[in-house]
């Protein structure tokens, strides 16, 4: 990624108004709110605004535009937006200002913002956030004087690559909402899709999920990506940008979607299935990576088992609160398309190859005991151990859950695609029957 020198501060001072013009959408909608609490004052604002890193020092008081708010949130109470219009500013506020008092207070000033309903603007990973948590205010009675230094409260990042390219992203934090009241924001680090327009996406605005490990994850419908980054980048105020990895160019990108959760990776491989693309677990679910979801230290590289599928559900809740994403089982289909090998099958017998001691722990190999996931050959997809070691939970709809791939007590015919056990409990677990888990890719 690269970084950019910060520039200094630009100020940019108005005088006060005594009104607002009715053609402003804003302020049109405060005076019909039709709330006799609600109260007008003139505003002289001297407010200066950080730029980007990458920005020039250039701009001027025409960089204000008409309809620009700059919220300001004195408590819970007294709050209002301060609304631009041609070289004017105003403010409509509710609560109460004391004449020859001074305050503290919160101004607020968003951009691109998604839409306003309330006392709730709605932000996307594209809104620009600038913020004074402590500006300095005075009220004379006739007019408040704000002081305020308004700096983004973000970096923000874009994407080079191909014109038309588009793209998941997993990694980035961004603000989803704004409480004009309470002047609290939302935050979501779920899942992110952008397309680059001619040579780069549109800023985004955010900062990592993890700010003391950063990595991105990349993925589009066949391939996926995972990077590490320095932990010093991405800062408010930074800009910067990132090439997008491909197959012919991903030096400084490890293949497959690679998310770490609480100090455990799980590697996800990205299958193009007609009915709706998809990622699938490299492995099976180990107990280390069960543990360190559930707060309990393990190391163990053996696939989980004596699991029940309520219990496998619970531990995909738990780890959608953590990461955001919606882990799940994958579909009977989903599961067998990934096991054949998907668009690249040879048609093997077994999920890898026609000779099941290349792929498979089963009832010849397996000294009747789970081994570590990801000892033998993968599939053409790059899957461990679909045939044998533990059988794999599918989605089980209306009816009770199935396993499939057969698992290390099983004989080679029961290794194959279309083998499968059913458990008439969803509550119950066995030592034989674990899960791979799945992420749509949508």
């Amino acid at each position: 990624m690269k970084k950019y020198i910060k520039y200094s501060i630009l100020s940019l001072a108005f005088s006060a108004m005594t009104s607002c013009s009715s053609q402003d959408d804003v302020m049109q909608d405060l005076e019909n709110n039709g709330d006799g609490n609600r109260q007008t004052v003139e505003v002289v604002m001297n407010v200066s605004k950080d730029l980007f890193s990458d920005e020039t020092p250039t701009r001027s008081a025409a960089a204000w535009e008409n309809g620009d708010v700059v919220y300001l949130i004195f408590d819970s109470y007294t709050y209002g937006e301060a609304v631009y219009n041609s070289g004017k500013w105003t403010m409509s506020y509710f609560g109460s200002l004391e004449s020859g008092s001074n305050y503290t207070c919160q101004a607020v000033f968003l951009e691109n913002i998604a839409g306003e309903v309330g006392t709730v603007a709605t932000l996307d990973q594209n809104s620009a956030i600038y913020e004074d948590a402590s500006a300095s205010c005075s009220y004379d009675g006739s007019a408040l004087t704000v002081t305020a230094v308004l700096s983004p409260k973000t970096g923000r990042i874009k994407f080079d690559g191909s014109a038309g390219t588009s793209f998941k992203i997993y990694g980035i934090s961004y603000y989803t909402g704004f409480n004009t009241q309470s002047g609290k924001f939302t935050l979501t680090k779920g899942m992110l899709t952008s397309t680059v327009e001619s040579n780069s996406t549109p800023y985004i605005y955010g900062f990592f999920n993890d700010t003391s490990e950063p990595r991105i994850n990349i993925i589009y419908t066949e391939n996926a990506y995972t990077r590490q980054f320095s932990s010093d980048i991405y800062q408010p105020g930074q800009s910067g940008y990132v090439t997008l990895p491909t197959p012919t160019a991903h030096s400084n990108w490890k293949n497959n979607a690679i998310f770490k959760f609480n100090g455990a990776e799980f590697t996800m491989i990205p299958v193009e299935y007609s009915e709706g693309n998809f990622l699938l677990g490299e492995t099976e679910l180990t107990e280390a990576q069960y543990y360190a979801i559930i707060s309990e230290g393990n190391s163990s590289r053996l696939p989980k088992s004596n699991i029940s599928y309520s219990e496998c559900n619970k531990f995909c809740t738990k780890l959608y609160k953590i990461s955001n994403l919606n882990f799940r089982f994958p579909t009977t289909t989903e599961w067998q398309y990934a096991f054949e090998g998907g668009n690249r099958s040879k048609g093997y017998t077994y999920s890898g190859s026609d000779n099941i001691y290349e792929v498979a722990w089963f009832n010849d190999n397996s000294d009747d005991k789970r081994h570590e996931v990801g000892q033998l050959m993968p599939n053409e997809l790059g899957f461990y151990d679909m045939s044998g070691n533990v059988s794999e939970f599918v989605e089980a709809g209306s009816n009770y859950p199935n396993s499939f791939g057969g698992s290390y007590s099983s004989n080679s015919s029961n290794c194959k695609v279309n083998s499968y056990s059913t458990t008439y409990s969803y509550n119950y677990g066995y030592n034989y029957i674990g899960v791979r888990l799945t992420l749509s890719n949508d």
